[in-house]
């Protein structure tokens, strides 16, 4: 017979962890916003205690939930006394079993609760920043109870609320400084949780890549730098009639165009020193167009 699955297998992703529990499986806790579970990271179990991580949104009003799952052997019930940066809350006696409780915030009057709300955590805080009270400096961060621990701030305006628990006859067996059990929430700012590798860090916008330089073009690639196209010149000097008598005058003309001519050849660059070649003399065609006598100078 093949072996069975593992449960939840085929089934999809996991759902993300939401609530605090002890490792006996006895009380549960989570925290709310926006009357939404927050996702729990890094949950680790010691002793009479159980901690994590959550999120925190600075300024952010959040709730707190507990609830007990099992019935404790001797009769007993548990009390839950949230504690907010240090701040005792007031507690309740859970004597239904499954049966969730929800703190909105402190209660500072018969008729009026002010919401917790997330402090302001800088990067360069510490679990235990120093502040006036002692007991805000150990647990700030932190929501301790006789049963659990949570992590928020009491912030914010108060709301109305009216008193409604009936008063009962309540002898502890545990003291505040040594509860049954804590369940204690951190709150971080994301920031902050990415820099302790408590969670993934959330994908970032790639920057867009630069444009890549232009290719030459096939024409401009051909063309080389030091070599332009040159055309032949043709030099064409028009003698008047007046000057046909002045044989010294035509002399230095062509001369000059001679100078010219070889320079044009030349290309106007320079060249090496190489041995000398007696020039040859100049091929001109001489002709007489329209009563005037033109010199046309040939390669």
């Amino acid at each position: 017979m093949a072996p069975l699955a593992p449960s939840g297998a085929g089934l999809g992703p996991a759902e993300p962890l939401t609530k605090l529990t002890d490792p006996l499986n006895r009380w549960s806790a989570w925290i709310t916003i926006d009357d939404k579970p927050v996702e729990v990271y890094k949950v680790e179990h010691g002793g009479k205690k159980s901690t994590c991580y959550i999120e925190a949104i600075e300024g952010k009003e959040f709730k707190l939930g507990f609830v007990a799952l099992k019935q404790s052997s001797d009769g007993t019930f548990p009390t839950v006394y949230p504690r907010v940066d240090g701040l005792k809350m007031n507690g309740t006696v859970l004597r239904n079993l499954e049966k969730a409780h929800v703190w909105p915030g402190k209660r500072i009057s018969y008729d009026a609760i002010r919401p917790f709300t997330f402090a302001k955590i800088h990067l360069t805080d510490n679990s235990n920043p120093t502040t006036t009270s002692e007991a805000i400096v150990k647990n700030l961060g932190t929501v301790p109870d006789d049963a659990q621990h949570h992590l928020w701030s009491c912030q914010g305006a108060a709301k109305a609320s009216v008193y409604t628990d009936r008063p009962c006859s309540v002898k502890y067996v545990d003291h505040d400084d040594c509860p049954s059990y804590t369940l204690e929430f951190k709150y971080r700012s994301r920031t902050l949780l990415e820099l302790e590798d408590i969670v993934e860090p959330l994908p970032r916008a790639s920057p867009s890549p630069e444009p890549a330089p232009a290719a030459p073009s096939h024409k401009s690639a051909r063309k080389s730098p030091d070599v332009k196209s040159k055309k032949r010149k043709t030099d064409v000097i028009t003698l008047s009639d007046d000057d046909e008598d002045d044989e010294s005058g035509l002399r230095a003309k062509v001369a000059r165009l001679e100078a010219e001519n070889a320079k044009l050849k030349q290309g106007g660059v320079k060249e090496e020193n190489k041995p000398k070649v007696k020039d040859e003399p100049l091929s001109m065609k001489v002709k007489k167009e329209g009563g005037q006598m033109v010199i046309d100078l040939l390669d």
